[in-house]
């Protein structure tokens, strides 16, 4: 729908393919005065000034109107406003130019009546017919804190003023074009579900090049008026039912999607390396001795290809929740963080710290997919006979996630489904830092010009997190087998607490048990991030999902989902 959409336009190189106040003070031949005082005045007092000169030479009101007429205006850009407009979109102006200025060219070209509202510097004719041109923001809200705008006008103020008003008025979602230095404030406050569309080659889009993280909405350059134009005639052109639900679909939730399917798949390829891994962790009887490909043809043997995919479909169920809690908690965490202990400031401690407690966050509330999948990966059932091998005789057969969720609930209740949690809240902290760490000193050896190399970024990204895994492995291997305690007949001491456990383990099973498997997650590791990164890459294309240089990262997570999480 584009009856709740508002769109904000900047005027001056963003509208106009100039700048309006420097057309005026050329075509009129005030340039050399203006060159003079610009660096002594603030911009706003110095068009006042130039209007004070151009009064001095007689040249009246309708001389610089007829001088704005003049203004280049891209035909293309012409209609892009008429189409916006007709289609229902609430349009609006921010502005650092002027009412008269603004007014004047828009209404010259019959525009006038497409703006809902336009915030600018007002403007007036005094008695003796000089055009005055005052501040938009009074004295009182001069130091308005931005370090961005000039104190005569803030847009993020304004923006903020404008989106209170829309939501009103059942305006759901702002759209901003903007192009210059003052366009970074507002386009701060901008939100998710939000588009923000920098002209390609100047300051804003410069600034949210080099700082993406600090933008949440989604980001649409453009480099010309013809180029929007093209794009309006594509939307025009209509789509399927799948287009329109695409194009409404937040930034957020189209990363969620695109990092969920590519987890998945990842997930999925991969899944007969991690049903054995976890045999070997959790020490299945009969599969000890034999070593990776033996125990392959053993599952083949017994349980056919659908063997291998024991426990993934609550491995790929839990990625979603997971993935969205992470986010969401993530955002908090972090905003609570700067609120409450500002001298931690908003650098990379800042990031660590906020994604080890959303992270601990995620594991909480997903906890029991993990158990469940655990579980359904540790019994061994014969395909042809249904009868489980190596498990007490009392246990029954798991048939499927709900099975086992109902049947672990009503054996141990609550408390059941989280066994062996504490072992991954321990390691959340040391996994993160170790993995930061890693990747961190890794890209001190890497050469300046390749440090921005998506494929650089894998590889670091995809052994940080492997060297993060390998120190933190013995916690993974305490956890698996808590999770499996009571289905294993070998255990004839309960394992209580992660210390105890861990004491346990290496007492009765030897220290080498503790990073039994850790070789399976060496073979994971390249299928299953080559593997992601291309599906998210394709979900990326498909949902049309803006490039963003962290999300290589996210999808290394989500690969590695299950390991300490």
């Amino acid at each position: 729908m584009m009856s709740d959409l508002v769109v904000v336009f900047d005027f001056d190189r963003t509208m106009i393919e100039g700048d309006s106040d420097d057309w005026v003070v050329t075509q009129m031949g005030l340039a050399q005065i203006f060159n003079q005082l610009r660096r002594t005045l603030p911009w706003n007092s110095l068009m006042d000034r130039m209007m004070e000169e151009l009064h001095s030479l007689d040249k009246t009101v309708e001389d610089i109107a007829n001088c704005l007429r003049l203004t280049p205006f891209d035909s293309h850009m012409i209609e892009v406003i008429k189409s916006a407009h007709s289609l229902g979109c609430d349009l609006k102006i921010i502005s650092d130019a002027n009412q008269f200025f603004i007014e004047t060219i828009l209404e010259h070209h019959g525009l006038l009546g497409c703006f809902s509202e336009i915030h600018t510097n007002p403007t007036f004719v005094d008695e003796n017919g000089r055009l005055r041109i005052l501040p938009y923001h009074n004295s009182a809200l001069a130091h308005h804190g931005c370090n961005f705008c000039p104190s005569n006008l803030c847009k993020g103020v304004v923006l903020n003023d404008t989106r209170t008003s829309a939501l009103g008025h059942g305006k759901k979602r702002f759209i901003y074009l903007g192009d210059g230095r003052g366009d970074i404030c507002p386009t701060l406050k901008l939100v998710d579900g939000d588009y923000v569309m920098p002209r390609k080659n100047y300051p804003l889009w410069d600034c949210i090049r080099s700082k993406p993280k600090l933008i949440k909405a989604e980001v649409h350059e453009w480099s010309n008026a013809e180029e929007l134009e093209k794009k309006r005639e594509e939307r025009d052109k209509g789509g399927t039912l799948l287009d329109g639900i695409i194009e409404a679909m937040p930034v957020f939730a189209k990363e969620l999607v695109a990092g969920g399917v590519a987890g998945g798949v990842a997930k999925s390829v991969v899944a007969p390396l991690e049903r054995v891994k976890i045999l070997f962790q959790t020490r299945r009887g009969e599969f000890q001795s034999m070593g990776l490909l033996g125990s392959i043809k053993k599952i083949a043997k017994t349980e056919g290809v659908l063997g291998f995919y024991r426990g993934n479909g609550a491995s790929v169920a839990r990625i979603v929740p997971y993935a969205a809690l992470h986010y969401m908690a993530y955002e908090q965490y972090r905003r609570w963080i700067i609120l409450s202990y500002p001298d931690v400031g908003r650098g990379p401690v800042l990031d660590l710290v906020a994604g080890s407690f959303a992270g601990g966050t995620a594991v909480l509330f997903t906890y029991p997919l993990d158990l469940v999948r655990t579980k359904l990966a540790y019994q061994v059932v014969d395909s042809s006979k249904m009868n489980l091998q190596g498990l007490v005789r009392s246990e029954q057969v798991y048939k499927g996630i709900v099975d086992c969720f109902s049947k672990t609930y009503k054996e141990s209740g609550f408390r059941g489904l989280y066994r062996g949690v504490a072992p991954s809240l321990y390691g959340i902290f040391p996994y993160a830092g170790l993995k930061f760490y890693f990747y961190e000193e890794m890209k001190l050896h890497v050469p300046e010009e390749d440090k921005k190399n998506i494929m650089v970024k894998l590889v670091c990204g995809s052994v940080a997190g492997l060297l993060g895994q390998t120190f933190t492995y013995p916690l993974d291997v305490v956890r698996r087998q808590m999770q499996v305690e009571r289905l294993a007949t070998s255990n004839s001491t309960e394992m209580k607490g992660t210390m105890e456990s861990l004491v346990m383990i290496v007492q009765k099973q030897g220290w080498k048990q503790l990073f039994s498997g850790l070789s399976i997650n060496y073979l994971k590791v390249v299928p299953s991030v080559a593997i992601g990164f291309t599906v998210y890459d394709v979900m990326k294309l498909f949902l049309k999902v803006p490039s963003r240089d962290e999300a290589v990262i996210e999808v290394i997570d989500l690969c590695y989902l299950g390991h300490m999480s």
